[in-house]
């Protein structure tokens, strides 16, 4: 798939952000139908190890990541399982690098992989909604060993996008 650029994922993203709650249901039914392995590893990736408003931050997430890859791109293929494994097992060494850096390396490693990603943007728009803040209480919304779990699931929604998609 051909890069995405930032300006166009904010668009997207705000325009998602303005849809009625009716239509958003609509939208994740068609997402389920389109890509029913997709969402299904939305919901159940971090099951055991996220609180409920956690995941269902992560699903929205995944649902916005969706809706920016299908605004960018009309047809996007059925994403397989076999897929998601494959991607999964590709991102196994990242799993291991980011859990054991530091602060700083931490940050260094995510810098050089969104430089270095094909969809660069869109990775680091994942990176910063799950590193945001929560406005009225001032906290991140998702806990720190959440964090990094929710960068992951999205960071592997977004490979296996660009897996498939010409």
């Amino acid at each position: 798939m051909k890069p995405i650029p930032f300006s166009f994922i904010e668009q997207a993203s705000e325009k998602l952000s303005l849809l009625p709650d009716d239509e958003l249901e609509n939208l994740v039914d068609q997402f389920s139908e389109q890509q029913p392995y997709l969402t299904a590893y939305l919901i159940a990736s971090n099951e055991e190890d996220m609180h409920e408003d956690e995941l269902e931050l992560l699903f929205y997430l995944g649902i916005q990541v969706l809706f920016i890859a299908y605004s960018f791109v009309k047809n996007i293929p059925e994403i397989t399982e076999q897929t998601i494994d494959e991607v999964e097992m590709d991102n196994d060494d990242l799993i291991t690098q980011l859990s054991e850096e530091s602060d700083s390396g931490f940050q260094q490693l995510l810098e050089d992989l969104m430089d270095q990603h094909p969809q660069g943007d869109l990775l680091q728009f994942a990176f910063l909604a799950v590193t945001e803040e929560d406005e009225e209480e001032a906290e991140l919304v998702f806990e720190d060993e959440s964090r990094i779990s929710a960068f992951i699931t999205l960071k592997i929604l977004i490979d296996c996008l660009d897996r498939v998609t010409p």
